[in-house]
């Protein structure tokens, strides 16, 4: 042998689910499903299915909500009791130039915008958030800003451990209100264990 790859640990989704939803796009058939959103509510959806993506060891759905009526892309391993109703739909014009572009966009339903400035070099940054949808821009040669569009914040933290470096977070106030619940909880458990 002589290649060998790391195994990476990601939610997982069955092969027929992605099957189902594949063939529901090609068939441009409404589909209705069960969805847990990343705050655990539970809804029933109605959705004109448009593309899957698979991105950052994820799978996702873009599609137009008939309910909401706006657009909304839906984690694949969130997804339940999902079936095709046998309804055709037209497609609509998608408001980006691919699903990629529209999920990296962070417009999304699961995604949220963040702006971290952190007290490292950029080359150090960038090699910590590899593995995340980062843009990054050097503020001076020890601060780097990095705006990203996250489906969870707590994929950001292992990285910012890694970097010990200070920084500030700017994010959605549910997500700040998660985060700073997070750093109380971290900081009680040290004080407990000690």
């Amino acid at each position: 042998m002589s290649v060998e790859a790391e195994r990476r640990i990601a939610p997982s989704v069955h092969a027929v689910a992605l099957g189902s939803i594949g063939d529901a796009v090609a068939a441009q058939e409404i589909v209705t499903f069960g969805y847990v959103d990343a705050r655990e509510n539970v809804s029933r959806r109605r959705v004109e299915p448009h593309r899957q993506v698979y991105i950052e060891l994820r799978w996702y759905l873009l599609g137009w909500d008939l309910d909401r009526e706006d657009w909304r892309i839906f984690r694949t391993d969130r997804i339940s009791e999902f079936h095709s109703t046998g309804t055709r739909y037209e497609p609509r014009p998608l408001p980006a130039d691919s699903a990629v572009a529209y999920l990296r966009s962070g417009l999304g339903e699961t995604f949220h915008r963040m702006r971290i400035t952190i007290d490292a070099p950029i080359a150090a940054v960038a090699d910590a958030l590899r593995h995340e949808d980062a843009r990054l821009s050097s503020v001076n040669h020890t601060r780097t800003e990095a705006l990203l569009a996250l489906d969870s914040w707590q994929r950001v933290l292992p990285a910012l451990s890694y970097l010990d470096s200070n920084f500030r977070i700017e994010a959605p106030p549910d997500m700040a209100t998660d985060i700073t619940q997070f750093a109380r909880r971290l900081t009680a458990a040290v004080q407990a264990h000690d």
